[in-house]
């Protein structure tokens, strides 16, 4: 769906507001939620690499090899903070 532009200032407003509450986040809290998010793409690499499969006609394999490249460097990220 589109977003309407008189939505946009608000929404940009909110971005705005979230990235100044991640910051202001522990690095170690931050890696905390940054991890959860890569275990979460490992849990469930097969559903998501059906559903990216359908959405955009890439074979599943590819798929999910795509994801499992974005958890392992997700945890080469982690690990060299």
């Amino acid at each position: 769906p589109d977003t309407p532009l008189e939505l946009i200032p608000e929404l940009y407003r909110k971005a705005a507001v979230a990235q100044t509450r991640w910051g202001q986040l522990p690095l170690e809290s931050r890696a905390s939620l940054v991890l959860s998010g890569v275990n979460a793409l490992e849990a469930n690499a097969l559903p998501l690499a059906e559903l990216i499969s359908t959405e955009m006609g890439k074979p599943v394999r590819f798929a999910r090899n795509e994801i499992e490249r974005t958890v392992q460097e997700g945890r080469y990220t982690l690990e060299h903070l």
